[in-house]
Protein backbone atom coordinates (compact mmCIF):
# COMPACT_ATOMS: atom_id res chain seq x y z
CA UNK A 1 0.00 0.00 0.00
CA UNK A 2 2.97 2.16 1.07
CA UNK A 3 4.41 1.22 -2.70
CA UNK A 4 1.10 2.62 -4.39
CA UNK A 5 0.71 6.08 -2.51
CA UNK A 6 4.77 6.70 -3.40
CA UNK A 7 4.37 5.43 -7.09
CA UNK A 8 1.19 8.25 -7.44
CA UNK A 9 3.50 10.62 -5.81
CA UNK A 10 6.18 10.76 -8.08
CA UNK A 11 3.57 10.31 -10.99
CA UNK A 12 1.67 13.67 -9.57
CA UNK A 13 5.22 15.42 -9.39
CA UNK A 14 6.33 14.68 -12.86
CA UNK A 15 2.90 15.78 -14.67
CA UNK A 16 3.02 19.01 -12.29
CA UNK A 17 6.76 19.67 -13.43
CA UNK A 18 5.74 18.36 -16.86
CA UNK A 19 3.03 21.03 -17.21
CA UNK A 20 5.52 24.36 -15.70
CA UNK A 21 7.48 26.75 -18.28
CA UNK A 22 10.85 26.52 -18.12
CA UNK A 23 12.64 29.68 -17.53
CA UNK A 24 16.31 30.40 -17.98
CA UNK A 25 18.04 32.77 -15.92
CA UNK A 26 21.23 34.88 -16.14
CA UNK A 27 22.44 33.09 -13.13
CA UNK A 28 22.72 29.38 -14.66
CA UNK A 29 23.37 27.88 -11.03
CA UNK A 30 19.72 28.53 -10.58
CA UNK A 31 17.20 26.30 -12.03
CA UNK A 32 13.42 26.04 -12.10
CA UNK A 33 13.13 23.12 -8.81
CA UNK A 34 15.34 25.76 -6.90
CA UNK A 35 12.87 28.32 -7.85
CA UNK A 36 9.52 26.48 -7.66
CA UNK A 37 10.33 24.01 -4.74
CA UNK A 38 11.77 24.54 -0.89
CA UNK A 39 11.81 21.57 1.32
CA UNK A 40 9.46 20.11 -1.02
CA UNK A 41 6.54 22.61 -1.32
CA UNK A 42 6.02 24.14 -4.33
CA UNK A 43 5.91 27.82 -4.13
CA UNK A 44 5.54 30.58 -7.11
CA UNK A 45 7.66 33.20 -7.28
CA UNK A 46 7.89 36.77 -9.10
CA UNK A 47 10.76 37.10 -10.85
CA UNK A 48 12.92 40.19 -12.00
CA UNK A 49 12.53 40.51 -15.33
CA UNK A 50 16.06 41.47 -15.21
CA UNK A 51 17.04 38.01 -14.35
CA UNK A 52 15.36 36.18 -17.16
CA UNK A 53 16.98 35.13 -20.40
CA UNK A 54 14.86 32.94 -22.02
CA UNK A 55 11.26 31.76 -21.38
CA UNK A 56 9.78 28.31 -22.82
CA UNK A 57 6.62 27.77 -22.29
CA UNK A 58 4.64 24.56 -21.39
CA UNK A 59 3.24 22.46 -23.89
CA UNK A 60 -0.52 23.50 -23.25
CA UNK A 61 0.31 27.12 -23.08
CA UNK A 62 2.36 26.41 -26.84
CA UNK A 63 -0.74 24.77 -28.46
CA UNK A 64 -3.19 27.41 -27.25
CA UNK A 65 -1.05 30.31 -28.66
CA UNK A 66 -0.72 28.71 -32.12
CA UNK A 67 -4.49 27.98 -32.14
CA UNK A 68 -4.93 32.25 -31.30
CA UNK A 69 -2.69 32.75 -34.13
CA UNK A 70 -4.70 30.82 -36.65
CA UNK A 71 -7.84 32.42 -35.55
CA UNK A 72 -6.63 35.54 -35.74
CA UNK A 73 -4.45 34.97 -39.26
CA UNK A 74 -7.00 34.49 -42.40
CA UNK A 75 -6.61 31.45 -44.18
CA UNK A 76 -5.92 31.75 -47.83
CA UNK A 77 -4.57 35.00 -49.24
CA UNK A 78 -5.27 34.43 -53.31
CA UNK A 79 -9.14 33.66 -54.75
CA UNK A 80 -10.03 33.14 -58.08
CA UNK A 81 -13.80 33.09 -59.02
CA UNK A 82 -15.03 31.45 -62.29
CA UNK A 83 -18.71 31.67 -62.98
CA UNK A 84 -20.74 31.21 -66.26
CA UNK A 85 -24.48 30.81 -67.16
CA UNK A 86 -27.13 32.91 -68.83
CA UNK A 87 -28.40 36.66 -68.98
CA UNK A 88 -30.99 38.50 -70.09
CA UNK A 89 -31.10 42.48 -70.82
CA UNK A 90 -35.19 43.39 -70.14
CA UNK A 91 -35.05 46.84 -71.55
CA UNK A 92 -32.56 46.49 -74.46
CA UNK A 93 -35.23 45.84 -76.97
CA UNK A 94 -37.43 48.89 -76.06
CA UNK A 95 -35.17 51.14 -77.83
CA UNK A 96 -36.03 52.33 -81.02
CA UNK A 97 -32.93 51.16 -82.46
CA UNK A 98 -34.84 47.99 -82.66
CA UNK A 99 -38.31 49.20 -83.67
CA UNK A 100 -39.51 47.11 -86.76
CA UNK A 101 -42.33 45.95 -88.47
CA UNK A 102 -41.43 42.52 -88.10
CA UNK A 103 -40.27 42.59 -84.29
CA UNK A 104 -39.68 38.93 -84.40
CA UNK A 105 -36.10 39.37 -86.02
CA UNK A 106 -35.03 41.20 -83.07
CA UNK A 107 -36.47 37.81 -80.73
CA UNK A 108 -33.74 36.19 -78.28
CA UNK A 109 -31.25 39.33 -79.17
CA UNK A 110 -31.35 40.51 -75.12
CA UNK A 111 -30.70 37.00 -74.14
CA UNK A 112 -27.06 35.28 -74.48
CA UNK A 113 -24.42 33.68 -72.26
CA UNK A 114 -21.64 34.58 -70.20
CA UNK A 115 -18.64 34.11 -68.71
CA UNK A 116 -17.38 36.05 -65.62
CA UNK A 117 -13.84 36.09 -63.87
CA UNK A 118 -12.76 37.48 -61.21
CA UNK A 119 -9.34 38.38 -59.31
CA UNK A 120 -9.28 39.03 -55.36
CA UNK A 121 -6.43 39.15 -52.50
CA UNK A 122 -7.60 38.86 -49.46
CA UNK A 123 -7.28 41.66 -46.68
CA UNK A 124 -8.65 39.48 -44.53
CA UNK A 125 -11.22 36.64 -43.70
CA UNK A 126 -14.27 39.42 -44.30
CA UNK A 127 -12.53 41.71 -46.97
CA UNK A 128 -10.89 40.98 -50.32
CA UNK A 129 -9.96 43.64 -53.12
CA UNK A 130 -8.95 42.85 -56.85
CA UNK A 131 -10.41 43.42 -60.55
CA UNK A 132 -12.64 40.96 -62.80
CA UNK A 133 -14.19 40.82 -66.32
CA UNK A 134 -17.13 39.63 -68.17
CA UNK A 135 -18.14 38.36 -71.51
CA UNK A 136 -21.42 38.66 -73.06
CA UNK A 137 -21.99 36.64 -76.42
CA UNK A 138 -25.70 36.78 -78.24
CA UNK A 139 -25.42 34.88 -81.51
CA UNK A 140 -28.83 34.42 -83.08
CA UNK A 141 -30.42 33.90 -87.18
CA UNK A 142 -33.70 35.12 -88.08
CA UNK A 143 -35.61 34.75 -91.37
CA UNK A 144 -38.13 36.95 -92.56
CA UNK A 145 -40.23 38.03 -95.53
CA UNK A 146 -39.84 41.73 -96.57
CA UNK A 147 -41.50 43.41 -98.80
CA UNK A 148 -39.43 44.06 -102.10
CA UNK A 149 -39.81 47.92 -103.14
CA UNK A 150 -37.77 47.41 -106.37
CA UNK A 151 -40.22 44.89 -107.61
CA UNK A 152 -41.89 45.85 -111.02
CA UNK A 153 -44.76 43.10 -109.79
CA UNK A 154 -46.82 44.93 -106.98
CA UNK A 155 -46.16 43.64 -103.95
CA UNK A 156 -43.88 40.88 -103.91
CA UNK A 157 -42.27 39.84 -101.29
CA UNK A 158 -38.63 38.44 -100.35
CA UNK A 159 -36.71 35.88 -97.73
CA UNK A 160 -34.38 37.83 -95.63
CA UNK A 161 -32.07 36.23 -93.74
CA UNK A 162 -30.28 38.20 -90.82
CA UNK A 163 -27.63 37.29 -88.73
CA UNK A 164 -26.44 39.23 -85.48
CA UNK A 165 -23.63 38.93 -83.15
CA UNK A 166 -23.57 40.83 -79.99
CA UNK A 167 -20.83 41.17 -77.71
CA UNK A 168 -20.41 43.11 -74.35
CA UNK A 169 -17.26 43.32 -72.44
CA UNK A 170 -16.79 44.52 -69.05
CA UNK A 171 -13.51 44.95 -66.81
CA UNK A 172 -12.98 47.18 -63.56
CA UNK A 173 -11.72 47.08 -60.10
CA UNK A 174 -13.38 44.94 -57.90
CA UNK A 175 -14.48 44.43 -54.17
CA UNK A 176 -15.47 41.09 -52.63
CA UNK A 177 -17.28 40.73 -48.86
CA UNK A 178 -17.69 36.86 -47.70
CA UNK A 179 -18.90 35.29 -44.24
CA UNK A 180 -19.16 32.06 -42.92
CA UNK A 181 -22.23 29.65 -41.71
CA UNK A 182 -22.28 27.49 -39.33
CA UNK A 183 -19.01 26.08 -37.01
CA UNK A 184 -17.40 23.83 -39.96
CA UNK A 185 -17.20 27.14 -41.98
CA UNK A 186 -18.38 24.76 -44.47
CA UNK A 187 -21.03 27.24 -45.85
CA UNK A 188 -20.31 30.98 -47.13
CA UNK A 189 -22.11 33.77 -48.76
CA UNK A 190 -20.44 36.37 -50.82
CA UNK A 191 -21.03 39.40 -52.01
CA UNK A 192 -19.23 41.70 -54.47
CA UNK A 193 -19.19 45.17 -55.86
CA UNK A 194 -17.16 46.74 -59.17
CA UNK A 195 -17.67 49.46 -61.42
CA UNK A 196 -15.97 49.64 -64.18
CA UNK A 197 -16.35 50.55 -68.58
CA UNK A 198 -18.35 48.39 -71.03
CA UNK A 199 -17.55 47.99 -74.28
CA UNK A 200 -20.67 47.16 -76.97
CA UNK A 201 -20.25 45.90 -80.30
CA UNK A 202 -23.21 44.26 -82.29
CA UNK A 203 -22.97 43.23 -86.02
CA UNK A 204 -25.76 42.60 -88.53
CA UNK A 205 -25.45 40.66 -91.71
CA UNK A 206 -28.43 40.09 -94.22
CA UNK A 207 -29.12 38.07 -97.11
CA UNK A 208 -31.53 39.04 -99.75
CA UNK A 209 -32.15 38.33 -103.08
CA UNK A 210 -33.24 41.53 -105.40
CA UNK A 211 -35.23 41.55 -108.34
CA UNK A 212 -34.62 44.97 -110.66
CA UNK A 213 -35.30 44.88 -114.54
CA UNK A 214 -35.96 41.54 -114.66
CA UNK A 215 -32.42 40.53 -113.19
CA UNK A 216 -31.70 38.60 -109.91
CA UNK A 217 -28.89 39.54 -107.83
CA UNK A 218 -27.76 37.96 -104.04
CA UNK A 219 -27.57 41.00 -101.76
CA UNK A 220 -25.20 40.95 -98.58
CA UNK A 221 -25.43 44.18 -96.37
CA UNK A 222 -23.43 44.47 -93.25
CA UNK A 223 -23.92 46.98 -90.36
CA UNK A 224 -21.62 47.50 -87.45
CA UNK A 225 -22.49 49.29 -83.99
CA UNK A 226 -19.84 49.92 -81.49
CA UNK A 227 -19.53 52.08 -78.68
CA UNK A 228 -18.14 52.58 -74.82
CA UNK A 229 -19.40 53.75 -71.59
CA UNK A 230 -19.25 53.22 -67.89
CA UNK A 231 -21.27 50.70 -65.30
CA UNK A 232 -20.90 49.24 -62.25
CA UNK A 233 -21.78 45.88 -61.05
CA UNK A 234 -23.26 43.77 -57.49
CA UNK A 235 -23.13 40.26 -57.21
CA UNK A 236 -24.23 37.49 -54.34
CA UNK A 237 -23.27 33.97 -54.00
CA UNK A 238 -23.96 31.06 -52.10
CA UNK A 239 -21.01 28.33 -52.01
CA UNK A 240 -20.26 25.04 -50.35
CA UNK A 241 -16.64 24.03 -49.34
CA UNK A 242 -15.87 21.02 -50.91
CA UNK A 243 -12.04 20.62 -50.71
CA UNK A 244 -9.64 23.04 -48.82
CA UNK A 245 -9.03 25.18 -51.79
CA UNK A 246 -12.25 24.53 -53.93
CA UNK A 247 -15.42 25.76 -53.15
CA UNK A 248 -18.85 25.58 -55.82
CA UNK A 249 -21.75 27.50 -55.86
CA UNK A 250 -24.63 29.71 -57.58
CA UNK A 251 -24.62 33.09 -57.71
CA UNK A 252 -27.06 35.89 -59.11
CA UNK A 253 -25.37 39.64 -60.78
CA UNK A 254 -27.12 42.52 -62.06
CA UNK A 255 -24.91 45.00 -64.56
CA UNK A 256 -25.97 48.43 -64.76
CA UNK A 257 -25.08 49.88 -68.46
CA UNK A 258 -26.71 52.91 -70.45
CA UNK A 259 -25.15 53.68 -74.37
CA UNK A 260 -25.71 56.84 -75.35
CA UNK A 261 -23.14 57.84 -78.09
CA UNK A 262 -22.51 54.83 -80.49
CA UNK A 263 -20.65 54.24 -83.76
CA UNK A 264 -22.48 53.45 -86.83
CA UNK A 265 -20.74 50.93 -90.07
CA UNK A 266 -22.43 49.70 -93.00
CA UNK A 267 -21.19 48.38 -96.78
CA UNK A 268 -23.67 46.89 -99.17
CA UNK A 269 -24.66 46.57 -102.67
CA UNK A 270 -22.59 48.47 -105.33
CA UNK A 271 -20.19 51.09 -103.49
CA UNK A 272 -22.73 51.48 -100.44
CA UNK A 273 -20.45 52.40 -97.49
CA UNK A 274 -21.36 54.69 -94.40
CA UNK A 275 -19.63 55.66 -91.69
CA UNK A 276 -20.41 57.91 -88.36
CA UNK A 277 -18.45 58.55 -85.15
CA UNK A 278 -19.67 59.18 -82.16
CA UNK A 279 -23.17 59.74 -82.57
CA UNK A 280 -25.73 60.65 -80.06
CA UNK A 281 -28.64 58.16 -79.65
CA UNK A 282 -32.30 59.59 -79.81
CA UNK A 283 -32.67 57.24 -76.65
CA UNK A 284 -30.10 56.05 -74.55
CA UNK A 285 -29.42 52.49 -75.50
CA UNK A 286 -30.09 50.44 -71.64
CA UNK A 287 -27.60 47.30 -71.59
CA UNK A 288 -28.57 47.08 -68.22
CA UNK A 289 -29.03 42.50 -67.65
CA UNK A 290 -29.45 40.27 -65.46
CA UNK A 291 -26.53 37.07 -64.62
CA UNK A 292 -27.29 33.76 -63.37
CA UNK A 293 -24.67 31.56 -62.67
CA UNK A 294 -23.19 28.23 -62.00
CA UNK A 295 -19.76 29.59 -59.23
CA UNK A 296 -16.17 27.62 -58.93
CA UNK A 297 -14.43 29.76 -56.34
CA UNK A 298 -10.60 28.60 -55.58
CA UNK A 299 -8.40 30.30 -53.03
CA UNK A 300 -4.87 29.32 -51.97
Amino acid sequence: MEKIILISLLLLAFISTKAQDKIVLINKDRNLSELNSHEGLAQRQILPLSEVVENFPSDQSLEKSEKDDKQTKHDKRWCFVLSTGLSTMPWMLENELFGSDYPYVYKNLDKGLHINVNAYYMISNVLGVGAEYSFLLTNITNQSYKKNSYSNYGRAYINVEEKYNQYVNYVGPSFLFQQYLGKQKKISIRESFSAGVIYYRLENQSNYPKYYDYTYLDITYNSLMTGKTSGAKIGIAGEYKFSQHISIGLSSDFIWCELETANFEANGYETYNYSDKNMDLNETLNLSRLDYSIVLHYSF
